[in-house]
């Protein structure tokens, strides 16, 4: 048998949408309007509809064990249900909500493919069912865990534990700190309107004088819409976090919802990382490397049968074949491990450089703008400008702006060090 499909990142965040026109089982939960970091995975693991499709199809595989005839009555009705949910959800992928609520299109896009694998789960799920109900299947030992029911029911309950978590993990970085990241470029972004409007002012008084060109003035009002186009698109983005965020909890996508406080961004330090410690917990717990040891382990079982025949006979050169190819398969997976929690290990440790350097910009930052401020107290430079040498509004932007960098780098770093404790769990 195959290996159960995994499911990606795109069709687990996509996935709630199975509520749009779907007649779930599970009654919907009442709705929240407030999620706060520390509750996430409690909701998402209660609430989500992804949780829920996947671990029906879960049980669905499970029933595979059984011969019954209630249970292929079983099966047969939950693969028909699963299957009309699968064309809900192509059908709602296909309208306008989505890209209204500024999910972006490559995600969309993914969609289908991912929608693909888990029809090809259930067609598999389905096939199984034929082959029992015509007597056509190998009737397996219940009591072994030597066979293919064995070994794909183990993968398939590590792959729906890992999307699970999938689903928690991406709640918390996809949706909740980057809310607070685009929160933070919105109000950058609002500063630079304020500070820039309050110019266009003294630029059109000066343009009256004849100090400046007005294709001066026309390049600066270009600019200024500029800003004002991206604070659009910013406020749109942060309303389809907001969106997803109420699909992801399994409650219409308009529901009023908010986000609690960041969490302690000061929770973790790069000192108190343990790199060997943290990569062999995290390589013992990886979940992939997990799944593709049980299919390693299938293949060596089917070698092992075959190892008393010849050693040129055709099935037992491709058993061998085949274990070979999965034994590879599992070390490009360590390797690729290995890279990539280095690289994340990196990436934490720039981040931090990145954000002290930030910090002691934000020292220069403030103390210029004292020195600002006593000018302008004096009469010495005005109060807005055109030139930021002679601005005290131009400052204080610049101020501003850097405490925004500041602030931004740490949710960043906080991104990371969450990353390497899903990682240390297998995710």
């Amino acid at each position: 048998m195959r290996k159960v499909l995994n499911i990606s990142l795109a069709f687990v965040l996509l996935l709630p949408a199975l509520c749009f026109g779907a007649d779930l089982k599970t009654p919907d939960p009442m709705p929240i309007n407030k999620i706060e970091f520390k509750d996430i995975q409690k909701e998402v693991l209660d609430r989500s509809p992804s949780v829920r499709i996947q671990n029906e199809a879960l049980a669905i595989t499970k029933l595979l064990k059984s011969n019954s005839e209630d249970t292929t009555d079983q099966l047969e009705n939950q693969i028909a249900q699963t299957g009309q949910q699968i064309n809900n959800l192509a059908s709602v992928a296909n309208t306008p909500q989505y890209s209204d609520a500024g999910i972006p299109a490559n995600v969309l896009a993914l969609l289908n493919n991912n929608l693909t694998l888990i029809k090809n789960l259930y067609s598999y799920n389905a096939t199984q069912l034929r082959l029992t109900n015509n007597s056509q299947a190998v009737q397996y030992d219940s009591t072994s865990s030597n066979n293919d029911v064995d070994y794909t029911i183990e993968s398939a309950e590590l792959t729906t534990e890992k999307n699970n978590y999938v689903n928690v993990k991406s709640f918390q970085d996809d949706i909740f700190l980057s809310y607070y990241l685009l929160q933070i470029q919105k109000q950058d972004i609002q500063n630079s309107i304020d500070t820039n409007s309050k110019k266009k002012e003294v630029l059109e008084l000066q343009k009256k004088l004849g100090i400046v060109t007005n294709s001066s003035v026309i390049a600066f009002n270009n600019q200024l819409e500029s800003y004002k186009n991206s604070l659009s698109a910013t406020n749109t983005q942060i309303e389809g976090i907001i969106r997803l965020a109420n699909l992801m909890l399994g409650q219409d996508s308009n529901t009023s919802l908010t986000f609690g406080d960041l969490p302690n961004l000061k929770e973790y330090s790069v000192s108190a990382l343990n790199y060997s410690k943290d990569y062999e917990e995290a390589l013992a717990n990886n979940y992939g490397i997990k799944i593709q040891q049980i299919s390693c382990d299938q293949k060596y079982d089917a070698a092992d049968r075959l190892s008393s025949k010849d050693k040129d006979d055709t099935s037992r050169l491709q058993a061998e074949a085949n274990l070979a190819t999965e034994n590879r398969k599992l070390q490009v997976l360590k390797d690729q491990f290995k890279s990539d929690f280095k690289k994340l290990y990196d990436s934490i440790v720039t981040k931090d450089e990145e954000l002290k350097l930030a910090i002691r910009d934000l020292d220069k930052k403030s103390s210029d703008y004292v020195e600002y401020q006593k000018k302008y107290e004096l009469g010495l430079i005005s109060k807005i400008g055109i030139s930021s040498a002679t601005s005290l509004g131009d400052s204080k932007l610049a101020y501003e702006s850097q405490k925004n960098k500041v602030q931004k780098a740490e949710i960043e770093l906080y991104q990371l060090y969450n990353q390497y404790e899903w990682l240390k769990k297998g995710i």
